[in-house]
Parts: C-alpha cells; structure tokens; sequence
C-alpha cells in the first residue's frame, strides 16, 4: 500500500520500531486515537521501520501490544526524510485528506496533543481551502532513536 491510495482520507502516519523505548509507550495513545477517530474518517497508519526481513517479529510485536490500526512493514530513513520528518524514532505526522503533511513531531507523542490536533485538522476538512494547504507545524525533542538506513 502507498500513501496515494489513502487519498481522501485524513491519515496519523506513525514510524516506529519494536527496538524503539519511546515507540512502545506511544503505541496505546495511537490506538486511542484510532478508536476514537476512526469513525470521522481518519485512519492511523504504523510504519514499522525494522527491516522487512524481521516481518513475523514485527507482526507479532504488534499483536503482543494489540494494535487495531495497519501496519506497515519495511518503512525507511528516505521515507520519513521524503515527509520532513528527519531519522529518528519516533516519528508522526498528519495528512490531510490530499496527502499534505499538515503537523509534524520528531519524537514521542502524546494522547491529548494528538487528539487536539486530529481535531484541528477535522475542522480545516471541512473548510474550502481555496489557497493550499496551511502551513506544517514541527513538534520536536531529544527523546527519540535513529533509524538504520
């Protein structure tokens, strides 16, 4: 699956790794979200960042931590450079439904500030934007991994 054909759809595009500390304890945040917004039309994405060839231990990762969104498999540092996200773990972004990153953070995330922006980007969905996208925000700290290239 490719980003394009989640187009028209509002997406939480999380990279992580099972090896990532801060990655783990986001995993139930994103959950809620997914639960909780899933309904409006958004739909939270994992992009597993460990390599493809560790599939079953990433499937069974995420069956460990019971996570209810899609994960993907093989995610790479030229994926998340491609979304401004930089190389570290984790990584979140926000799309709006035309595939524009509209929120950035470059480490972990937590449920309030998520949700708060999820809601934000449900608002502006159902505006006309007659000029673009608005502006990305950028949400940063020290507490993050890198990814293996």
């Amino acid at each position: 699956m490719r980003l394009a054909d989640l187009s028209g759809r509002i997406v939480v595009l999380n990279f992580w790794a099972t090896w990532c500390a801060p990655c783990i304890e986001e995993m139930p945040d994103l959950n809620r979200v997914h639960r909780e917004f899933a309904d409006r039309g958004v739909l939270v994405v994992g992009a597993a960042a460990d390599p493809f060839e560790q599939r079953k231990r990433v499937r069974a990762f995420a069956r460990k931590l019971d996570l209810e969104f899609p994960v993907w498999l093989g995610a790479s540092t030229d994926q998340m450079l491609a979304l401004g996200l930089g190389e570290a773990l984790p990584a979140t972004a926000i799309l709006d439904e035309h595939g524009h990153v509209l929120v950035r953070w470059n480490r972990r995330v937590e449920y309030e500030e998520l949700a708060a922006e999820v809601e934000d980007v449900l608002k502006l969905a159902d505006i006309v934007h007659d000029h673009g996208p608005p502006p990305s925000r950028e949400r940063s700290s020290q507490r993050a991994s890198l990814v293996p290239s």
